[in-house]
């Protein structure tokens, strides 16, 4: 081995400043940069390499100062004026991190003008500027030092034990002023810090660290209390997926957060392998172009946050708002500043500076009072590799729902609406409202949990305690023996030591404003209000109660519609009751085959003022029957009163006067009379004996005596007296008289023909009556009641009958009602309830059959909609498990089309 040698190049101090600007360049060329190994091994290349390395040999040299005269940054190359030379002198400045690689680099080069202390070697080109060095400061009036903290009562200025050292020596102390600017509050406890004239800087000390640029801008940091301050008047935070700006808007106040769940959108791209940035060429980079290398594709890129937060002017008091992406913009893939897109708004939510609120959701809102909410409890950290993975092949998690590993293999993410199909969709959404509730809180809100299966926990309803269901369905028959049903057992669970055990109830409640426009109320033991079809449906399993104070009024555009199972009753606790039809009222009772219709008036006394009355101004009394221009009426131009005819069982009409102790009294023109058989008077005696006088076409009897007080004249037969015949203030006399020897007084000549004319004359008035009745009972009977649409035709009597509406009357053709939340929960969870079996009306001798709404044909057809759950068991009161993929493509169930009829469920005996 060759024995090593030295190659020593050695310029005196004096010469260095003049032969260093033209012998520099070939001096560089020739050796290291530094320090060079003392020897080197000519012949072992790899030896002689370690000594380099390894071996800093032996240097000797000067300290002495400097002034620093020219610098130049990056390559931080100074020229400095030394004290012992002529000439500037090139240095390089000794830092306190270390020149490997990955490790930290100083930044900030020395300025010109700078007092430096150099350390210059005895070999070597180039010194090392030690540190700067201070200047007394003879004028504290040209100094502007800083403060550490404004108000800290602390330094030098403030403390007896720094300023007053100098009132205990001569020349006080020989105290020489080197604070060149430094904060004037500083202390001797070991603190450390770097100061901008302008109020930057970092400081640390035992109780305060803080990265600021001025006192109201930067991040503080302290010891007590461990309070943490990040303050600015105008302040960004930005990370991968989020971004908040806070700005003094020239006098406006600006603040906004915005949030995407996707980190390529936050870099503007909509969707997830858009390109987003450009490369820059490196020269251009290092020497023309203000870019990086890489850059955003566009300058004015801007971000897609789908999730934004107004405060300040902007926001009022707050809005907060969420976002589609552009929907007619196929072929924009970045967002940029410049672009005027619509982005389709599809939530806010805002509250104003007076107080107003206001939420809107395209979509739906749903609030809900519901017991079992999980939590997912996560299990691994965000970064243990023993959780969800992308990297290895057969990773378990499609991070984004977008980016997995190699073999692809992981879960797609799968989330969205519940399909109603096309048969009623606003129908199904209110009967299936517990499916889409179970959608909506198991699955939308949860399912990045779901699928996070390493790192999170999501518990499903059947684990979770100690509540364990949505809701306990009620006994609905127990409202056959009470008003109300009874409130559940709570479940009790401690919230902290100041609420103790808290109750909670497994029932559940909520308010939904539907996709569609539809709303549903629920409450939590089956009551509901839809509003859904432009119709309301409100039921319960009990009552509906209205109470208003004042009045209750209901104004039905087409009509109004009562019906009950059982009873309807209507009265008026202090005035009246009034029924107006513009056409036909209808009253029926009996439809069952027993029964009545009752009309009764418990008023007394006789009084009627009606003039100039109306309202409850009348004052009336009794039950009166009114038809001013009808038939059948208390007061009317005609009494028509019949029994038998037509449908109408025959029977006799009795007027009835307190049981004969009471008159009947008629006031008419005349009285007449068409008598088929026989009319009788029959007066009964106190002796249980009765007369009678009948009349009849062929005889009529006389039981008591009679009395004329005018002529009485027999045409026909003559008469027959048992008992004596006395005759005051006249005779008898007979046309046949000579043929019974003159016994009686003989009629003939004069007094023959007067007594036949007058009995001629009776004839005549007879016959004249007889044809008057019979023209009467043509025109007043036949005619008038018997004739074809006359009140007492039997056709008519036949036809006349209480009716209800079909269905092109009550307009419910195609009418169509889903069951409802109650009706539902208590099939689910087979309850055996009642059921409305319908009682139909014959009309018309059973020619047709009618029902109240929707009508006979409606009721009895497959008109009630039943809806099986897909996603919700109302027998347990829990969601379906998010692990049976029934939430993977949601879809309410099928209609069960059944027929009303002995089939809708009541709370009835």
């Amino acid at each position: 081995m060759d024995s090593p040698r030295r190659r020593v190049l050695h310029i005196p101090p004096q010469a260095a400043h003049h032969t260093l600007p033209h012998q520099l360049a070939n001096v560089l060329e020739q050796q290291d940069p530094g320090p060079r190994s003392v020897s080197e091994l000519s012949t072992d290349e790899q030896y002689t390499a370690h000594l380099h390395r390894r071996n800093f040999g032996t240097h000797s040299g000067i300290t002495t100062f400097g002034k620093i005269t020219y610098a130049m940054p990056y390559v931080h190359w100074y020229r400095v004026q030394l004290d012992d030379a002529a000439a500037d002198f090139p240095c390089c400045q000794v830092t306190d991190c270390a020149a490997t690689p990955f490790s930290v680099r100083s930044s900030g080069p020395l300025t010109p003008g700078c007092s430096v202390l150099v350390y210059k070697p005895a070999e070597g080109f180039y010194g090392f500027i030690l540190g700067v060095v201070p200047d007394i400061v003879g004028d504290g009036a040209l100094v502007h030092p800083d403060w550490i903290s404004q108000g800290s009562n602390m330094g030098f200025k403030r403390e007896l034990y720094y300023h007053g050292v100098m009132s205990l020596f001569a020349n006080q102390g020989s105290v020489l002023d080197f604070s060149n600017g430094r904060p004037v509050d500083s202390s001797s406890l070991g603190e450390w810090g770097k100061m901008s004239d302008l109020g930057g800087g970092i400081h640390i000390d035992p109780f305060h660290v803080f990265l600021r640029i001025n006192e109201t801008c930067g991040l503080f940091l302290h010891y007590l209390d461990d309070l943490t301050r990040l303050e600015g008047s105008n302040l960004d935070i930005r990370t991968a997926v989020s971004e908040l700006v806070s700005r003094n808007d020239s006098g406006e106040g600006m603040h906004y957060s915005g949030f995407s769940p996707y980190s390529w959108e936050a870099t503007g791209a909509l969707a997830p392998f858009a390109t987003i940035h450009r490369e820059i060429d490196d020269k251009a980079v290092q020497y023309t172009q203000p870019y990086g290398k890489f850059e955003p594709l566009y300058d004015d890129q801007q971000p897609f946050y789908r999730s934004e937060e107004y405060r300040g002017y902007l926001g009022q008091a707050w809005l907060r708002q969420v976002m589609l992406p552009p929907q007619n913009n196929s072929s924009t893939e970045v967002l940029q500043y410049s672009s005027e897109l619509v982005l389709p708004g599809v939530f806010r939510e805002h509250v104003g500076l007076d107080g107003s609120y206001g939420m809107q959701s395209a979509h739906s809102i749903v609030l809900a009072k519901r017991g079992l909410i999980p939590i997912g409890k996560r299990i691994q950290p965000v970064e243990s590799p023993a959780g969800d993975d992308i990297d290895t092949e057969g990773g378990n998690y499609r991070f984004a729902g977008v980016f997995t590993g190699d073999s692809g293999g992981a879960e797609q993410h799968k989330v969205g609406d519940v399909d109603p199909g096309e048969d009623r969709a606003n129908l199904i959404r209110a009967a299936g409202l517990s499916d889409y509730l179970a959608h909506l809180f198991n699955w939308k809100s949860l399912h990045p949990f779901h699928y996070h299966a390493k790192d999170f926990y999501l518990p499903e309803h059947s684990e979770m305690e100690p509540v364990t269901t949505l809701q306990r369905v009620p006994l609905f028959s127990s409202l056959l023996q009470q008003t109300w049903l009874d409130a559940s057992s709570p479940v009790a669970m401690t919230v902290d030591h100041r609420y103790g055990s808290v109750d909670y109830y497994e029932v559940e409640s909520s308010f939904s404003l539907l996709p569609d426009g539809s709303s549903v109320w629920r409450g939590g033991n089956g009551e509901e209000i839809r509003f859904l079809g432009g119709s309301i449906q409100i039921s319960c399993p009990g009552d509906i109660l209205m109470q208003p104070g004042r009045s209750l009024v209901a104004y039905g555009g087409d009509d109004i519609v009562l019906k009950a199972n059982k009873s309807i009753d209507i009265t008026a606790n202090e005035n009246d009751v009034r029924l107006k039809a513009e056409r036909n009222v209808g009253i029926m009772g009996g439809n069952g085959g027993s029964g009545r219709v009752l009309i009764e008036s418990k008023a007394e006394g006789f009084l009627h003022d009606y003039d100039r009355k109306i309202g409850e101004d009348i004052n009336g009394s009794g039950i009166l029957l009114k038809a001013a221009n009808s038939q059948i009426a208390g007061w009317g131009s005609e009494i028509y009163l019949r029994t038998g005819g037509g449908d109408v069982t025959p029977g006799p009409i009795v007027f009835d006067a307190d049981q004969g102790t009471q008159d009947i009294r008629t006031v008419s023109r005349g009285f007449i009379r068409h008598i088929n058989l026989v009319a009788a008077d029959y007066f009964p005696s106190g002796e249980g004996k009765t007369v009678a006088n009948t009349f009849s076409a062929l005889n009529s009897q006389f039981q008591t005596s009679c009395q004329f007080d005018g002529g009485l004249f027999v045409t026909r037969n003559g008469m027959f007296i048992r008992g004596n015949l006395a005759i005051l203030g006249g005779h008898i006399g007979t046309e046949n008289a000579q043929d019974y020897n003159f016994y009686v007084g003989w009629l003939h000549g004069q007094s023959l023909g007067q007594s036949k004319a007058a009995l001629e004359e009776v004839l005549q008035g007879m016959e004249t009556v007889r044809e008057g009745g019979n023209d009467d009972y043509s025109l007043g009977i036949d005619e008038r009641y018997y004739d074809d649409g006359q009140v007492g035709n039997d056709d008519v009597i036949r036809s006349t009958a209480f009716s209800l509406r079909n269905e092109e009357q009550y307009n419910t053709e195609d009418w169509e009602f889903p069951e409802t939340y109650w009706q539902q929960m208590a099939r689910e969870s087979q309850q055996e309830l009642g059921t409305w079996e319908d009682n139909p009306v014959e009309y018309q001798n059973s020619q047709q059959v009618l029902s109240p709404h929707p009508g006979y044909d409606r009721w009895r057809a497959e008109s009630w909609l039943t809806l099986d759950l897909t996603m919700h068991d109302h027998a347990t009161g829990q969601d379906e498990p998010r692990s049976e993929g029934a939430y993977l493509d949601p879809t309410f169930g099928e209609w069960k089309k059944l027929i009303p009829d002995e089939n809708y469920p009541v709370i009835s005996q």
